[in-house]
């Protein structure tokens, strides 16, 4: 039986989050990198709140893919990198909220499309992603990875295979 949807609420990051991020949604380096990317100009780091629990988050990079096989082919469309739900409230619509949430921001600088990758092995995100209309670009598969604490702390690159998707936004 499928679970309720939580009310929700939409808001970028503010400095004040980053401790209630780091809570309840993956620790380490990733809400401090996000949000400083925020700061610059560079994306806008959209939380999912229910009440005053943060339940979701999503990175809209306005600089386009950080990755150099996807910039090389397509250099100037905003890219989601990176979406989290916390584990115990999957499945109840606040992935696909945020990506909504996304789409919306992209048409509002007045941008056409939107990209963003997903890894191979994450059958769970990709099929999401296909049911709100993301399509495989035609360039196959690459290598990729990123930066962020391990279990003990430390700063560690982990690998990744992806294939990066689509979707046309249309007005």
């Amino acid at each position: 039986m499928r679970q309720p949807q939580p009310v929700l609420e939409f808001r970028l990051c503010a400095a004040g989050d980053i401790a209630a991020l780091g809570r309840v949604l993956p620790p380490g380096l990733y809400h401090r990198r996000r949000f400083a990317e925020q700061q610059a100009g560079r994306s806008s780091y959209l939380i999912a709140w229910s009440g005053d629990e943060p339940v979701g988050h999503l990175n809209l990079r306005w600089t386009g893919s950080d990755h150099a096989a996807v910039r090389g082919r397509i250099p100037l469309m905003p890219d989601v990198n990176g979406l989290g739900v916390r584990p115990e409230l999957q499945s109840r619509g606040i992935g696909t909220a945020l990506i909504h949430q996304a789409e919306e921001l992209v048409r509002q600088r007045g941008y056409s499309a939107l990209g963003l990758a997903v890894s191979v092995d994450n059958a769970r995100a990709r099929a999401l992603y296909e049911r709100l209309g993301y399509r495989p670009w035609s360039h196959g598969e690459y290598d990729t990875g990123f930066m962020d604490e391990d279990a003990s702390g430390r700063e560690t690159w982990f690998a990744d295979r992806c294939v990066y998707l689509v979707k046309e936004l249309g007005w």
